[in-house]
């Protein structure tokens, strides 16, 4: 379906201008003859004239998966409107920073099984932007995946937070329970093709791995499992490292201690690569589901109010 900015009308403003001037507000919206509730992110001239936009809505176009945000359509002109627009799927529930503001003002810890939910959707997604491959059953069946996808341009997310994933019941990877969990904010991604140095600084700062600003295939693993423990430590930012990697998940299982472990290593090389990370994620919930299930533990539900419902 052919889209226009004229499609969409504002239903409200959920960010201000941000991001040094690169990002000028992320809206709600809705389109017009559907209905359907869907995200503008409003781009600067700025980020136009450097290309960061045009390789945001780059990544976004190449990537279908069910766990990465989807792109609906671009206008990176920004005459007559004075921005760029770049309009994605919408996740009703918000995101994790959200979930996890909910569950700190109550001092609710989550339950184990919704964190292996989101090591495993936020796995698969990693591995499908380097490869180019889904991994979901190919880890059910005991695979790790192995290659990429012919003539697949590997994309590195480089600032993988909670505030950048996000929560909806619509996605019908949502069978266990839990929402699932939906990777977005590709403005400081990089595609292979990109030539740019190494050396460039793209993550936020307390989420950056150990070799930033320099950046490598596992750093997003790292920043995935930092943000795994503040999730299930209640913390908007992660702790020292040496404590967060003396135990990344404080009160939970061995098996989810040890995948955050590997995940966290400090050098780029003696990390989990993404290809095997979707297979020792899945391979290990199911022994903790097996453990539980011999002793007689049900799976708990999110509270409603977490959910922000």
């Amino acid at each position: 379906m052919p889209h226009s900015r004229s499609s969409f009308s504002v239903i409200r403003h959920l960010t201000a201008e941000q991001d040094g001037g690169f990002n000028q507000g992320i809206l709600l919206v809705k389109h017009r003859r559907t209905a359907a509730l869907y995200i503008e992110k409003r781009i600067s001239p700025r980020a136009i004239r450097t290309g960061h936009a045009a390789r945001e809505a780059c990544a976004l176009r190449t990537c279908h998966h069910p766990h990465i945000i989807s792109l609906v359509f671009a206008d990176l002109n920004a005459a007559g409107y004075g921005f760029g627009s770049i309009y994605m799927s919408y996740c009703e529930l918000g995101s994790l920073d959200g979930l996890l503001s909910r569950l700190a003002r109550r001092s609710t810890f989550p339950p184990e099984g919704f964190l292996w939910k989101m090591l495993f959707d936020m796995a698969t997604a990693l591995c499908y932007l380097q490869t180019g491959l889904k991994s979901s059953s190919l880890a059910q069946r005991g695979q790790p995946v192995s290659g990429c996808a012919t003539a697949w341009d590997k994309i590195l997310h480089r600032d993988i937070k909670p505030a950048n994933i996000f929560l909806t019941f619509g996605n019908s990877s949502a069978t266990s329970g839990y929402p699932a969990l939906v990777l977005g904010d590709f403005g400081a991604s990089l595609m292979g093709r990109d030539k740019e140095s190494e050396l460039m600084t793209a993550f936020t700062k307390p989420f950056a791995p150990p070799e930033e600003p320099r950046y490598s295939d596992t750093s997003d693993v790292y920043s995935l499992a930092l943000s795994v423990y503040c999730v299930a430590a209640l913390r908007g930012t992660p702790s020292r490292r040496e404590s967060v990697r003396a135990d990344p998940a404080p009160g939970y299982s061995r098996e989810l201690r040890g995948v955050l472990g590997r995940m966290l290593r400090t050098m780029p090389g003696d990390r989990v690569e993404v290809g095997y990370l979707p297979y020792l994620v899945w391979r290990e919930m199911t022994v903790v589901k097996r453990k539980r299930a011999a002793r007689g533990l049900q799976g708990e539900s999110l509270p409603s109010w977490a959910l922000g419902e």
